[in-house]
């Protein structure tokens, strides 16, 4: 699933979720629109906030093949 869709099913506007995850509300629209990519520690306060796993979001994609490789 994107990123906007598991915001969207929480019902977290962008704001509130930059807020809680400590994350910039810009860069947050621009992982949403793939025109930024987050580093793991983003994807992971972004991800507990949203109650879902990194590997779970499209957006985040780089860092879990990222993580496999370093395996």
């Amino acid at each position: 699933m994107t990123l906007r869709e598991r915001r969207d099913q929480l019902g977290c506007t962008q704001i509130y979720l930059a807020g809680v995850a400590r994350v910039a509300p810009n860069l947050l629209s621009f992982m949403e629109r793939q025109r930024f990519l987050a580093s793991l520690s983003q994807a992971k306060r972004i991800c507990e906030v949203l109650e879902c796993e990194v590997e779970d979001i499209a957006e985040f994609s780089h860092l879990v093949k990222d993580t496999a490789d370093a395996t």
